[in-house]
């Protein structure tokens, strides 16, 4: 499961418009847990951090586990996501509330998600004081612990336009890109592979994005995206899943039209899917 629809979310127009992840509101300071791994090395403050080779652990595997976001309050937040996360495949439902109100308010119902995809968490814009994620572990059993290695809590990016309809499109979900050693013996016989990374890749190109669209809430994103990941999704109201965690792996070059002075971008990204 890649994009979950809470209580209020924003209806997008034109509908179909790729999401960014990009604003985030998560800091070492801004976010807290219920529990931490005993052993030190897996503390909350790990989820601030957008590598997806450090994570938090829940020092608990029964009960609940609860991770609280204090938001600012002046700025708008209408999503969580995850990524590098156990909840799937621990059968661990996640629900989100807005707990700076009483009573709370849920935004997102007891969702049980499907794999450990990047996951995003939609919901109805406000200046939410504190968000609560709330992880049921009923069903762990004994199981791992919860596991989470970046956790992003922000305003969504809605791109003005869709990707180019004249131009292939690979999702960053089948976007696969393996570095692998083959075997073979000297008579010609086939000995095995070893894959030693792997990841996901995709090119997004666009046109047509407005003079004021653009320099308002597109280059801020690309200033932002020289140095952090982000959560993508290219066509969320028709392909939910095909979400992922993704870097700019090139710097993009905006073309202003001389005619009509819109604004041509190619994005071109790694992430993991």
């Amino acid at each position: 499961m890649a994009l979950v629809n809470g209580s209020g979310a924003a209806t997008d127009s034109p509908a179909g418009t790729p999401l960014i992840g990009y604003d985030n509101q998560v800091t070492v300071t801004t976010i807290t847990s219920s529990t931490e791994d005993s052993d030190a090395l897996h503390p909350i403050t790990n989820v601030a951090n957008p590598a997806t080779h450090t994570s938090w652990r829940g020092g608990v595997n029964t009960g609940n586990e609860v991770i609280d976001i204090t938001g600012n309050g002046s700025g708008i937040i209408d999503y969580v996501a995850i990524a590098g996360h156990n909840l799937g495949s621990q059968q661990i439902p996640v629900t989100i509330q807005n707990v700076g109100v009483s009573p709370a308010v849920t935004l997102v119902t007891s969702t049980l998600l499907t794999d450990d995809e990047p996951t995003i968490f939609r919901f109805a814009p406000s200046a939410y004081t504190t968000i609560r994620v709330t992880l049921d572990l009923s069903n762990v059993d004994g199981g791992d612990a919860p596991e989470i290695a970046v956790l992003y809590c922000g305003k969504l990016l809605i791109l003005e336009r869709g990707i180019k309809v004249d131009v292939a499109h690979v999702p960053i979900t089948y976007g696969r890109k393996t570095s692998i050693v083959n075997g073979m013996s000297e008579s010609g016989n086939f000995l095995g592979r070893i894959v030693l990374s792997e990841s996901r890749q995709s090119k997004a190109e666009f046109f047509g994005f407005t003079p004021t669209f653009f320099r308002t809430y597109v280059d801020p994103f690309l200033d932002a995206a020289q140095e952090a990941p982000f959560f993508w999704a290219w066509a969320p109201s028709a392909y939910p899943l095909e979400t992922g965690f993704a870097w700019l792996t090139s710097n993009p070059q905006p073309e202003v039209s001389p005619d009509t002075l819109r604004v041509a971008l190619t994005l071109e990204m790694n992430g993991i899917a």
